[in-house]
């Protein structure tokens, strides 16, 4: 039975320092910290404890002898010389490892590992009549062999499988962090400590979830080799069962125990399939209920719920990884920069890169820069600290713009029970954007704040720190946490590019307008399911729909078809190319206790799937005077894949608009809304009336006009 031994501890460059920790927390008295390892001294209770709970040690070595060779056969002498029979029986199977430096006494490793195999097979049958069997695959033993020159050391992997291979891995990528340099990073970053202070961990290039599970782990004081099916030292004649049982046993109440004290942990990824994998990773390593991961852009990201600044620790794609190359690697870079800085106020910053360059593409000052080595791959750990921003001079005039904004509308605001309105439009030029503020049913409040995309001739710097600055005016004006201020850029959606996500949250939440309910998702979608400037149309629709037979085209998410049934419409039909709208305004009836169905033209509320000018042209010839009420908001264009032709409002508004007519029964009215600019009527035969004036609420009145509107009756 081994009593003490000298061990070996390998390890990536630059790691040793931890390792060293590592082999000390486990019982050793460390004698030597080298460039690829560290060397201690320890017991069997020191070699098992040091294999359960080591995170960033790659293996360890029971060190059997440092031998000088000149030639081939002073290699065969000194693996012979050592007893391996009191090692390990001749049942088990065995395989020799060998690595290091190549010289000509040995020629090359293959060759030095063979004359090993033949010295120990050698030895067995000098002494039992027997040779173990050769097992290169799944080897019970696994001999350790580096060739340094004129020497070589010879010892066995305790662990048999590198440390890396913790257990828990169902699903690998191609080129994936190994769970070691994963470990190490988080100690670099100081995780242990802020897991200890309760900070939250945020990884937004997730991947299949090592650093997530890593960070977990530690957080937790969970030893990783309880993941492990064996070790290699299980096979030792030395080997003590009772004694490892035990201490497996203690790990696990230990775990049972550090389960409890995980904090927040969260992690993202663009890629569905990463995330899927990273789940079941999760699951396997019995952290299902720890860690949540969903699908996320990181050039998006918001800290969410997460109130309280922790530590994001990422590997985003460089080489291998990653399909984008030079400037479109660069651009994503640089966008996940900007947005560390506009969202991440007060967190901690690690960023995993494959060289310093891309950390500088970050565009952060690092307060350290850390080396690592995944596997052969050099890479860097950038850290960063992102301070809490002061507010600027312009920024103060922003926040008292926005107070004296919420100050005028107030009164309206409690007169009317509006809680969901726009408080800010591009009132001061360097701040262009829309402010809206969304107030849930459960008098929660958030933000919808939409940047108009600046020219080129704005330097993208200059107008990345306005941004901030009004972000946080608005979070400093209306006490309103950064994680509840959701920021998009406002550009013209054109195409198929009108229906694109933002993200895969799935976040939504209910609206009061009008004493009925609606869902809003703030964070998916360019607009949020209810166009806030309509809230006077959808007002009047309630009030002169009774007994009327309603039709909505374009219908997006049901609103003004909700405001119908509830004003009493005898039915209501709600046209849209849309099977992602059509399903929300079903759930906006349902919320508000209105049933429908697709299609049917019995239904009392019907949901139609089809291309409203399609649609229109055949209706028009066939339901001729089925409506008494029609209300036709069209987007300003599109070429959406479910068309057959492009839209245009302005080319096409006249064969709407006669198409309409012809669905009106006698009385009838239509009310025609569109918001794109410079829009002029253009009609034959049918009279209308403007009555933008009259469907713009005070929310709505510091700029242009945002629609026209006119009513026409049959």
């Amino acid at each position: 039975m081994i009593v003490s031994h000298t061990l070996f501890a390998p390890s990536a460059k630059h790691c040793s320092d931890i390792v060293a920790d590592e082999a000390a927390l486990a019982g050793g008295e460390v004698l030597a910290i080298l460039p690829g390892g560290v060397s201690f001294r320890g017991n069997l209770e020191t070699m098992y404890r040091f294999c359960l709970n080591a995170r960033v040690a790659s293996s360890l070595i029971l060190s059997l002898g440092r031998f000088a060779v000149e030639e081939a056969t002073d290699l065969y002498r000194a693996a012979n010389s050592i007893d391996w029979p009191s090692l390990f029986p001749v049942r088990a199977s065995f395989a020799v490892d060998a690595a290091g430096k190549r010289d000509r006494a040995v020629e090359h490793t293959g060759y030095a590992a063979r004359v090993v195999k033949d010295a120990i097979a050698d030895r067995f049958r000098d002494a039992c009549g027997a040779r173990p069997s050769v097992d290169t695959a799944h080897p019970d033993i696994t001999i350790n062999l580096f060739i340094e020159r004129k020497a070589v050391s010879i010892g066995i992997d305790l662990a048999g499988e590198a440390l890396h291979r913790r257990g828990y891995r169902k699903e690998r990528g191609e080129v994936v962090l190994r769970e070691t340099v994963a470990a190490a990073a988080l100690v670099r970053a100081g995780w242990k400590g802020m897991a200890g202070e309760g900070k939250p961990f945020v990884d937004p290039f997730c991947g299949s979830g090592t650093l997530l599970i890593e960070a977990a782990l530690a957080a937790g004081d969970i030893a990783p080799g309880l993941f492990r099916r064996r070790f290699g030292f299980e096979s030792l004649k030395g080997h003590d069962s009772q004694l490892w049982e035990r201490m497996k046993k203690e790990a696990e109440e230990i775990r049972h125990k550090g389960l409890k004290r995980i904090p927040v942990i969260k992690g993202y990824d663009i890629d569905p399939a990463a995330v899927a994998a990273a789940a079941k990773n999760i699951a396997a390593a019995g952290l299902r209920e720890r860690i949540e991961v969903k699908v996320a852009d990181a050039r998006f990201l918001d800290p969410g719920a997460l109130r309280e600044p922790g530590l994001l620790l990422c590997d985003p794609p460089y080489g291998k990884r990653s399909d984008l190359k030079g400037k479109a690697l660069e651009g994503l870079y640089r966008s996940f920069g900007e947005n560390l800085k506009l969202h991440f106020g007060g967190w901690k910053i690690g960023v995993v890169a494959g060289d310093e360059a891309r950390n500088y593409h970050i565009g952060l000052k690092p307060e350290k820069v850390n080396t690592l080595f995944n596997g052969p791959v050099e890479c860097s750990l950038g850290l960063y600290q992102i301070r809490e921003r002061e507010q600027s001079p312009g920024g103060a005039m922003a926040a008292n713009r926005l107070k004296k904004n919420m100050k005028r509308l107030k009164r309206w605001l409690l007169d009317e029970g509006i809680t969901c309105f726009r408080l800010y439009d591009a009132d001061m030029p360097e701040y262009a954007a829309a402010i809206d503020l969304y107030e849930s049913v459960d008098n929660d409040r958030w933000i919808h704040l939409q940047e108009y995309v600046p020219p080129a001739s704005i330097d993208p710097a200059a107008a990345a720190r306005r941004l901030g600055e009004l972000v946080d005016a608005t979070s400093d004006a209306l006490g309103i946490a950064r994680s509840h201020i959701v920021v998009k850029r406002r550009r013209r959606q054109r195409g198929t590019n009108q229906y694109a996500k933002f993200s895969e949250t799935g976040r939504e939440f209910e609206v009061f307008e009008n004493g009925l309910r609606f869902l809003v998702n703030l964070h998916d979608y360019l607009d949020t399911g209810i166009f806030l400037d309509h809230r006077p149309l959808r007002r009047t629709i309630m009030e002169t729909a009774q007994d009327k037979r309603f039709l909505n085209l374009f219908c997006y998410t049901g609103t003004v078809s909700v405001h119908a049934a509830a004003g009493s419409a005898a039915r209501t039909t709600s046209v849209d190319n849309s099977n992602t709208y059509l399903n929300w305004a079903g759930r906006n009836m349902a919320l508000n206790g209105f049933q429908t169905q697709f299609g049917d033209k019995k239904a009392k509320h019907r949901l139609i799937k089809a291309d409203c000018l399609t649609w229109l042209e055949t209706a028009a010839k066939q339901e001729h005077g089925a409506y008494d009420l029609i209300f036709l908001d069209p987007p300003t264009f599109s070429n959406s894949k479910n068309m057959d032709d492009t839209f245009d409002v302005q080319r096409d508004h006249p064969k709407l608009i006669e198409w309409c007519m012809e669905l009106l029964a006698p009385g009838g009215l239509l009310l025609f809304s569109t918001n794109r600019k410079g829009f002029v009527l253009e009609l034959k035969d049918q009279d209308a009336r403007e009555i933008t004036d009259e469907t713009i609420d005070p929310d709505f009145l510091t700029r242009k006009a945002p629609h026209l509107c006119w009513t026409l009756q049959k």
